[in-house]
């Protein structure tokens, strides 16, 4: 088993090629294989920060059969996802019969992102038959919320569940709901 540390940059594309080759240097054929990838805060913690498994993977692997490759790839959006500053990862190897071997592990660091894409916040506007206007706002990361207007007073909602009163007079007050 090798001992690699890795760095991760977030926000962008990880892609990480590598050859297993058995005691005597010798290609190993992969075509009989399984692999499966995790990356948890610490050994023995039952979280996952990243895994190739589950229903929602964000990390692929692929394997090149008589090649010995073994690709790992993850995508900026999934990279921009962490928010770790440090943890740990192995990848194990499971063989037809179910033998499992560990072929890599180490630490991991994530360089963190400092350009961010900026989104651009869509909405929707409709009036009430009170006569209140609504409008709802898709912002920024998937957050969402919301403003209605009624005579002088504004409602302001989002989907913190903090929710902000401005008043005709200019006194804005809030409430965590």
């Amino acid at each position: 088993m090798a001992k690699v540390d890795l760095v991760i940059q977030q926000g962008a594309d990880l892609y990480i090629e590598m050859v297993w080759r058995d005691q005597f240097g010798d290609l190993v054929d992969l075509t009989a294989y399984t692999a499966r990838m995790q990356i948890r805060p610490v050994k023995g913690s039952l979280d996952a920060l990243a895994s190739s498994m589950g229903n929602n993977p964000t990390i692929t692997l692929t394997l090149g059969g008589l090649t010995g490759v073994i690709e790992v790839d993850m995508t900026a959006s999934d990279t921009t996802g962490l928010s770790f500053t440090r943890a740990v990862y192995d990848l194990e190897m499971i063989d037809v019969d179910g033998k499992v071997t560990r072929i890599l592990e180490g630490n991991v660091k994530l360089s963190k992102e400092v350009t961010k894409l900026q989104e651009t916040p869509s909405y929707v506007a409709s009036l009430g038959a009170s006569g209140a206007v609504s409008i709802s706002l898709s912002l920024e990361r998937g957050y969402t919320g919301s403003l209605t207007f009624t005579g002088y007073m504004i409602t302001v909602g989002v989907s913190t569940k903090r929710v902000g009163v401005l008043t005709s007079a200019g006194a804005l007050t809030t409430a965590v709901t």
